[in-house]
């Protein structure tokens, strides 16, 4: 068999995969691959949603840790964004006024980045007194799909950005 076959059968085997991946992949398996994987407490979208009714919701601080694209498209209400690449150090420089005293929340998509987010600046927004360091359980997706409203500039929307076209799927319409 000649290189050119190889790749041939490689390319084809990654298509085979990668189609597979798109039927098998589901929000709930990401849920608690994420889970497993990363230490940083989930709350649920309902729970969260609960709190944000009541007096409580000036309590939590709720951070988007999306590309900007992604952000402007649609987010939770109060959602603060921070750029998904950026340090401990200046994440906790930006906001160590609001910080003490607060429940911080991150999410993105899925709950993957802001996982990875939230490890990051734990150990200093806890430093700085912040009642704890949540990541929302599915993410934006998941918040949407369960009925919750997100907006953009104009207001209240349908309109998600869906990451990738494997990751669209996810995204339950609306009718």
């Amino acid at each position: 068999m000649n290189l050119k076959n190889l790749i041939a059968i490689a390319v084809l085997v990654l298509g085979i995969v990668s189609i597979m991946m798109y039927k098998l992949i589901t929000l709930a398996a990401l849920e608690v691959l994420i889970e497993s994987y990363f230490s940083v407490q989930q709350i649920e979208t309902s729970l969260l949603a609960e709190k944000l009714q009541t007096a409580d919701s000036t309590g939590f601080l709720i951070f988007d840790t999306r590309r900007r694209d992604e952000y402007e498209r649609s987010h939770l209400r109060t959602a603060i964004r921070v750029e998904p690449e950026m340090a401990a150090e200046a994440f906790i420089e930006n906001n160590r006024k609001q910080i003490p005293g607060k429940q911080l929340i991150f999410y993105c998509s899925v709950g993957g980045r802001s996982s990875i987010f939230a490890e990051r600046v734990k150990d200093k927004a806890l430093a700085l007194q912040a009642k704890s360091i949540l990541n929302l359980r599915g993410g934006i997706f998941r918040w949407y799909n369960d009925g919750y409203p997100v907006f953009n500039a104009f207001g209240e929307t349908d309109d998600i950005h869906p990451y990738n076209v494997i990751w669209e799927k996810l995204v339950k319409q609306r009718q």
